[in-house]
């Protein structure tokens, strides 16, 4: 009895880490790589990717992730940084 139990919770662990869910742009895991001067993204975002709250609304100014998209770079060099958000309406 105890040797199927093992095995039956075995297969069930086995089974959800399996099934995990895909990070999107949409979600911190998901971030799409900024490797070029200027980024153009045509679809924009909806609701919060397939993983909600990535934002910690303690120590941030929004109270929550609403229609995000995550982008990610690393700099080379010290200095400042610039950018800027053209919508498209």
């Amino acid at each position: 009895m105890t040797f199927k139990l093992t095995i039956a919770t075995t297969l069930l662990l086995l089974s959800i880490s399996l099934f995990g869910q895909t990070p999107t742009p949409q979600d911190c895991l998901g971030a799409i790589p900024v490797c070029q001067t200027v980024i153009y993204e045509p679809v924009p975002g909806t609701n919060e990717g397939n993983y909600p709250n990535e934002i910690d609304a303690s120590n941030s100014c929004v109270s929550s992730e609403d229609n995000s998209i995550w982008y990610t770079f690393t700099a080379n060099t010290k200095g400042n940084l610039n950018f800027v958000i053209t919508p498209d309406d």
